[in-house]
């Protein structure tokens, strides 16, 4: 969790880090510029514009009258308005030194650090504010790149812990060195993790210049580079989403079908509808074309890899976005299907991760990408991914039980009851529930659903917080039940509704006593209820 300065307990001494005066670390010295004082120089553009009519009319109007003076000659200029121009230029001046003395003190104590504990970073002049991520806690590493501060060769480092406000921002770095603290942290936080030493803290420098043409050719790397891990590349497989595919899947999305209907019926609207009812109308209809133009943006070169002990994914357009998500920080994982995506077998990933906010939870077809590491592929993508996160899926019989479980019959799941089609419709032969190694620590719920958007879910119960068995008043007559599994906010819901009041009950007591027993480390096998796919189907 981050803190705030004054509001953290003092540590035990035996647990404090000796950190040595120089390990903390500024930032790029353009920071400030990039960061706020560039918005203040717009303002000050903005107010000599706005001031200009009104000087032209006083010095033009005034100074240099085409009027004469009482004996012929051309009127002359006060003493005031004859140096109008240089007190202009002398205020503008100091405003600017004023601005850029503030920006050099913001810069100034404006640094970071990373020991073996945590990652902290302090900033203020007159308020002093001191914010620290610990290493045990950390759930991603992001790296950002917003457009002006891509072309100045600057990148943010987002790292992210749990909670809602759990993060400390490094804002600005140079792309190398934001590299490299990015590897120094999550190398610290494995170590930390794995009750290992942490290793050497040595912080990257800021490099202090080259010659003007290696200057410019690195500055013109880094503003195309991928941001892909090399030395893991070659180990699996490395997916990328073709800028053709990603427009068709936008075209083919929810959003862009709802679009092409307003604009084919507001005509018609606007013939049998008042005008006050039209322009509420085009204001929802201009927000779903900046969803798609914002989904092309940040899906556009699109890539996943493996990085470490996680996996990261890199994207965007104009400004990019690169984020390193730890395998053990994934509480679910939901592959879906959108119908108009159907013909094409396109399927997109998202995940739950800790430390999501309440932004991503269940909006997951917003046109932000956040938690999103496939926004559209092939069933071969989907198979990769899902490797990538849950190695043990790499298995032959795994594998095939997985492309079962996307649009096969679905052998195995406990299905929904024989009443179920007055609740589910469409979606009742999809809907089930299964386990797969039950009998394990890696129990894992898996879960189908979905009629116009088909969805698979699977969460390992050792990451389910509570387990809910719930009968709405409808699923109580036709006696029905849902299954619900929690675990921490995030996009994917893992609930399957329309089960049985029999089968439900079982799969209630049995993910319960489950839940228990793997969070315990106790591996003796439970039964599981009937139906119940406790080990995946032979191939």
């Amino acid at each position: 969790m981050t803190h705030d300065a004054h509001s953290e307990a003092p540590e035990p001494a035996a647990a404090q880090v000796a950190v040595e005066p120089d390990t903390w670390q500024r930032l790029h010295p353009l920071t400030p510029i990039i960061d706020g004082g560039l918005v203040l120089l717009i303002v000050i553009g903005v107010i000599i514009a706005n001031m200009r009519d009104a000087f032209i009319n006083r010095f033009v109007g005034s100074t240099w009258s085409n009027e004469y003076t009482s004996d012929g000659e051309w009127g002359e200029p006060s003493w005031f308005e004859s140096n109008i121009i240089l007190v202009v230029a002398l205020s503008v001046l100091g405003l600017i030194i004023i601005v850029l003395g503030f920006a050099w003190l913001s810069w100034f104590f404006h640094s970071y650090q990373i020991n073996s504990s945590a990652v902290e970073m302090r900033k203020g002049i007159l308020f002093r504010k001191h914010r620290r991520a610990p290493l045990d806690r950390i759930q991603s590493v992001n790296l950002q790149r917003p457009l002006i501060a891509r072309l100045f060769g600057l990148t943010k480092i987002q790292v992210q812990t749990g909670g809602s406000d759990g993060e400390v921002a490094l804002a600005f770095l140079s792309h190398g060195v934001a590299k490299d603290v990015r590897q120094q942290i999550l190398r610290t936080a494995a170590a930390v993790s794995a009750g290992k030493p942490a290793p050497g803290t040595e912080a990257a420098k800021e490099s202090s210049g080259s010659a003007l043409a290696e200057e410019l050719d690195r500055r013109a790397q880094e503003f195309v580079d991928d941001d892909i891990d090399y030395d893991d590349e070659n180990a699996v497989s490395l997916v990328q989403v073709p800028a053709g595919r990603l427009v068709g899947s936008i075209v083919l999305s929810h959003e862009a079908i709802f679009l092409y209907l307003a604009v084919i019926l507001l005509p018609f609207l606007a013939a049998s509808l008042s005008w006050y009812v039209l322009t509420a109308l085009i204001p929802i209809v201009i927000a779903f074309a900046g969803i798609l133009i914002s989904r092309f943006n940040k899906g556009f070169n699109f890539t996943i890899s493996q990085s470490g002990n996680g996996i990261r994914t890199g994207s965007g357009l104009t400004s990019t976005s690169t984020d390193t998500i730890p395998r053990h920080r994934i509480h679910a994982i939901d592959i879906s299907q959108p119908l108009w995506w159907r013909p094409f077998g396109w399927w997109r990933i998202r995940l739950t991760t800790a430390g999501s906010t309440a932004a991503s939870a269940g909006n997951s077809n917003q046109g932000v990408l956040e938690n999103v590491v496939l926004p559209v592929g092939k069933r071969e993508d989907v198979l990769a991914i899902a490797t990538l996160i849950s190695p043990h899926l790499s298995d032959p019989g795994e594998q095939h039980w997985v492309l079962d479980a996307l649009d096969g019959p679905g052998t195995g799941f406990t299905k929904a009851g024989p009443r179920s089609a007055l609740l589910l419709l469409f979606g009742r032969r999809r809907a089930g529930i299964s386990i797969a190694h039950g009998d394990t620590l890696n129990a894992t719920v898996r879960i189908r659903r979905g009629a116009f958007t088909r969805h698979l879910v699977m969460l390992p119960i050792a990451r389910a917080q509570s387990i809910m068995l719930h009968r709405p008043m409808v699923h109580t007559w036709l006696g029905l039940a849902t299954i619900v599994l929690h675990t921490v906010m995030g996009p994917v819901s893992a609930q399957v509704r329309g089960l049985a009041r029999s089968d439900a009950q079982q799969w209630w007591n049995y993910l319960a006593n489950t839940a228990v027993r793997v969070q315990r480390g106790d591996e003796a096998p439970r039964r599981a209820p009937r139906h119940a796919a406790v080990e995946e189907p032979e191939q």
